[in-house]
């Protein structure tokens, strides 16, 4: 008699610890589907029905929050690109006829020299609109992607030419130090060149004195990434201040405010990194030169 009791004790714990399963997986795959922000319904029943009731109205709230933020960026987004838009226009008059005062010879000397002034400034006004349309696209996940084969040394030698070709001042010495011709990414070809240019002008504006900037290539087969680095001899930085560098200027999660300059460049290189699935790391000593290293998923 006592053996059937036990038996049977055991055959309800079993048939109790089954149903009890059955109830908590649906609840566990619900929570994980929460941590990657995935919508989730569990149908409430059984034993577990208030918890799933309870994990359905927190998947909601969420859903609502997430829809609310995706729709706040994008309105963001979409107000910045007006913004830029219109100011176009009225910027593109202003550099033509600043040009045009520049070039006219009929006007005394110093008032081309002050047309010259306004032009590059209305360049300079340009370029900060351009950059802060672009980071805010890729701040959102906005910007798409024109997306193919690129072979990393060809995109090197193209960007090092246009420096030279441009009037490179002397006082700076770009050279090409190693480039590995195995290094293929897939990626946006503009946007990748943006972000070498960023950071040999980087070099360049923080060493006014002057410094030697090495452009390298290479690829790391055990790791399956591409490596390109800019690095330069200058005068160096902090590293303690690297988070601030990679925060959008007047962040909340900024330590100090930017104290000149627009500081969007090094923002924008490391969210064009992020958007090929690749990152930035930086690496630096005061006095001991700057090192960026875009690192990116080598195509196999």
């Amino acid at each position: 008699m006592l053996a059937a009791n036990i038996a049977l004790g055991l055959l309800l714990s079993l048939i109790i610890g089954a149903r009890l399963i059955r109830s908590i997986r649906p609840i566990t795959q619900g929570i994980e589907s929460l941590a990657e922000d995935r919508e989730v319904y569990i149908e409430p029943k059984g034993v577990l029905a208030n918890l799933a009731q309870s994990v359905n109205r927190v998947s909601a709230l969420l859903q609502q929050k997430s829809n609310s933020l995706k729709a706040r960026d994008e309105a963001r987004s979409n107000w910045i690109a007006g913004i830029s838009h219109d100011i176009r226009t009225p910027l593109s008059m202003v550099l033509g006829y600043a040009s045009g005062l520049e070039e006219n010879s009929e006007l005394p000397i110093e008032s081309r020299r002050q047309a010259g002034i306004i032009r590059q400034q209305a360049e300079k006004l340009r370029a900060l609109v351009h950059d802060l349309n672009l980071v805010s696209m890729l701040e959102y996940e906005m910007q798409p992607l024109d997306r193919k084969p690129i072979r990393l040394s060809a995109l090197a030698r193209q960007i090092a030419s246009d420096f030279l070709n441009q009037g490179l001042d002397e006082r700076y010495e770009l050279e090409i130090e190693e480039l590995d011709e195995t290094a293929v990414v897939h990626g946006d070809e503009r946007l990748l060149t943006r972000a070498v240019s960023n950071l040999i002008q980087n070099s360049i504006n923080h060493n006014p004195g002057g410094c030697r900037i090495e452009l390298r290539i290479s690829r790391q087969e055990g790791e399956h990434t591409c490596r390109l680095i800019v690095a330069d001899n200058g005068k160096g930085m902090d590293p303690q201040d690297f988070p601030d560098l990679l925060e959008l200027p007047y962040s909340s999660r900024r330590k100090q405010p930017r104290s000149n300059g627009h500081g969007l460049g090094l923002p924008m290189v490391a969210r064009i990194a992020k958007a090929h699935q690749g990152q930035l790391i930086l690496n630096s000593e005061l006095g001991k030169g700057f090192r960026a290293e875009i690192m990116l998923p080598a195509i196999e």
